[in-house]
């Protein structure tokens, strides 16, 4: 199972903050709870699942359940992404990618994200 998306980058007191709310983070390999690994990079960010971390997955309460929640603020963080209104998310299991959005890398990621959707099907995952 993978997740392509296009997510708002929002600002919250003059701080660029990422927000993803989604009950699919959980079957991504990101429950509530989970510490997370954050690797930031020149106009990229990479969260992994970790053991120890100082960011986790937070949730909401929602229909008698809980609903998973990535809330990243912070400037020195998310600054690679900051010039961005509009950023694409890529996941798979236990990996979410934030990268800038441009046109040629949005249909080829959607390409590899199909690709990968088909062997899983086919796999019987």
């Amino acid at each position: 199972m993978g997740l392509l998306a296009i997510q708002k980058l929002g600002r919250n007191r003059g701080t660029p903050r990422l927000w993803i709310e989604s009950q699919r983070l959980e079957s991504l390999g990101f429950p509530p709870g989970i510490p997370l690994d954050i690797e930031s990079r020149p106009a990229r960010l990479v969260l992994r699942p970790a053991v120890l971390a100082q960011n986790h997955v937070s949730s909401r309460a929602v229909g008698g359940g809980r609903r998973p929640i990535i809330d990243l603020e912070n400037e020195s963080l998310l600054s690679g992404l900051a010039t961005y209104s509009e950023v694409k998310i890529i996941a798979s299991f236990k990996c979410v990618h934030h990268t800038e959005l441009s046109p040629s890398s949005e249909a080829e990621c959607a390409s590899r994200l199909s690709e990968s959707s088909k062997s899983s099907r086919a796999a019987g995952r």
